[in-house]
């Protein structure tokens, strides 16, 4: 995007300041917390396993992405794959001897720990540090092949549950956020005697990742039945692992996945998947995106909703404490969506001497879920957010000198691009004149500095000549790609639609299609 707009969007880092010693070694205490050491029992084997193709490898290698920093050894994933170019055999060689010995080599196992500070908000006292892994590109190649064996294998003895949408090929936040809407809404439609309740509740847990046990995640491989060589090359992978620290400390590390690796997010889905197939109350489900966990209730009267939430979260949080993983309490929302129903606020008991209140509102995964279900304080959140990223775009945007079309219409996707998250969701406002009014404000502000033009300008036209699609046909095009229809038949139906809505004279029509 270049250093003005990073500058103007507040994106511009500097270096990352090194924390003093005394810090980062508190932040290494409180993130990567230590657990005994484990002596694993040597799987049972004497088959040799299917080597890794040439296809493979190729796959593999055109998943890891360019322009990544490197890990310990410095050696950039550019260099790895113009060397494998022509020589394809020879990495693979290497590769599949470790693979037939069911090795891990230990220096592929030592991650470079870079603390980044996280962006400081109104509730935090003191600085927080994101963890951030460097590992060997080489090892997340090995990483790459090896969990495309594991999760066909998975998928071959009965997949991961289906409530699990995080780190899954075609599942998304948007899919998650719809199951619950979708649950909310059943509850809803019903005649108004006989409508039940349906109470959504936020769970968090404490350095979820950091804090996984590898003996569970082990012991959940054995329950799904992966072969024995596989498990045995995964427990060589979670053996000794280290950090080296920016002072060149190098710290053994004794549990969790590791953060920046290629097989940790697919292990976490494997011991997660524990919670997920806990048996709940009926008319209760869990829901989770990675490690974030919600849990959603429907009942017919407000006291079974409560005993029903109350019993389902002390389930978790048993099964959470046989796993060595924390909840963390505090940080627990709760919304009762009700609909246009006015009803109280009610106090949910999560534990013994915890109980959580009903909120009008609540982020989950990124979008603003209120009681009524109407995604109104939704979209009066993206507004202003999109707002913020507007006029601070717009400076980079002088109608006379400043960037080029092309640059221009650029910098406008950035505040398009907060305002479309999830928008199939939320599509339903436009049927709110308020709500469609500010939207489309935003959009002829944008435009008006994309196009060089005056405020006087017609909407329509504006939009056409920068190049921007209203928000309401890209909120319908983005719908439909979600449902399947193709990207070039959602952009054809689009670019028909928009034509017919403001587009109705020739010239616009072609300068529509020249554009896009």
């Amino acid at each position: 995007m270049g250093e003005g707009y990073k500058i103007i969007t507040k994106k511009f880092r500097k270096c990352t300041p090194i924390p003093d010693e005394e810090t980062e070694e508190a932040q290494i205490k409180k993130l990567f917390p230590s657990k005994p050491q484990i002596t694993w029992d040597e799987p049972e084997y004497t088959e040799q396993q299917p080597n890794f193709t040439v296809e493979e490898l190729k796959e593999a290698l055109s998943k890891c992405k360019n322009k990544k920093a490197p890990g310990p050894d410095g050696i950039k994933i550019e260099i790895i794959k113009a060397v494998a170019e022509g020589n394809y055999h020879l990495l693979l060689d290497c590769i599949n001897s470790l693979w037939q010995k069911g090795a891990f080599p230990t220096e592929w196992k030592i991650a470079k720990l870079v603390l980044i500070e996280k962006l400081k908000k109104p509730e935090m006292q003191n600085k927080e540090y994101k963890p951030i892994c460097l590992l060997n590109n080489i090892s997340k190649l090995y990483e790459r092949l090896i969990k495309t064996r594991l999760e066909n294998e998975i998928r071959e003895n009965g997949d991961l549950s289906e409530q699990q949408y995080g780190f899954r090929c075609g599942r998304s936040t948007l899919d998650a956020t719809k199951y619950v809407m979708q649950r909310a809404e059943e509850t809803n439609k019903v005649g108004y005697k006989n409508r039940g309740f349906c109470l959504l509740v936020t769970l968090d847990i404490s350095n979820a990742f950091n804090s996984a046990r590898w003996e569970i995640i082990v012991e959940e491989l054995i329950n799904k039945k992966i072969g024995s060589h596989l498990i045995k090359v995964i427990q060589k992978y979670l053996t000794n692992r280290k950090i080296r620290t920016s002072r060149g400390r190098v710290q053994e590390i004794t549990c969790g996945v590791p953060q920046g690796s290629v097989l940790g997010p697919i292990l976490w889905n494997v011991l997660y998947d524990r919670i997920l197939k806990i048996k709940c109350p009926k008319g209760t489900s869990l829901v989770a995106f990675a490690d974030d966990l919600a849990v959603v209730v429907c009942a017919k009267s407000e006291i079974e909703m409560q005993e029903k939430a109350k019993d389902a979260i002390q389930l978790v949080k048993n099964e959470l404490d046989k796993m060595d993983l924390t909840l963390n309490l505090e940080k627990t929302d709760a919304v009762l969506l009700s609909g246009r129903r006015k009803l109280p606020e009610l106090k949910i008991k999560i534990s013994e001497n915890f109980y959580v209140k009903t909120q009008k509102k609540i982020k989950y995964l990124g979008l603003v879920i209120d009681k009524d279900l109407r995604m109104a304080a939704h979209v009066d959140h993206v507004v202003s957010h999109a707002e913020k990223k507007a006029v601070a775009i717009m400076r980079l945007m002088p109608n006379i000198g400043g960037p080029g079309d092309t640059t221009r219409r650029i910098y406008a996707t950035v505040a398009k691009s907060v305002i479309m998250y999830a928008a199939p969701l939320w599509m339903k406002v436009w049927k709110t004149k308020i709500y469609k009014e500010k939207l489309e404000r935003l959009k002829f502000r944008l435009a008006i500095r994309v196009a060089r033009a005056y405020r006087t300008v017609r909407h329509s036209a504006v939009l056409v000549i920068a190049g921007l699609p209203p928000l309401e046909l890209l909120a319908i095009e983005k719908e439909d790609i979600e449902k399947g229809k193709s990207k070039e038949m959602s952009r054809r139906d689009l670019l028909t639609n928009w034509q017919a809505k403001g587009g109705t004279k020739k010239g616009v029509g072609q300068k529509v299609d020249k554009q896009h």
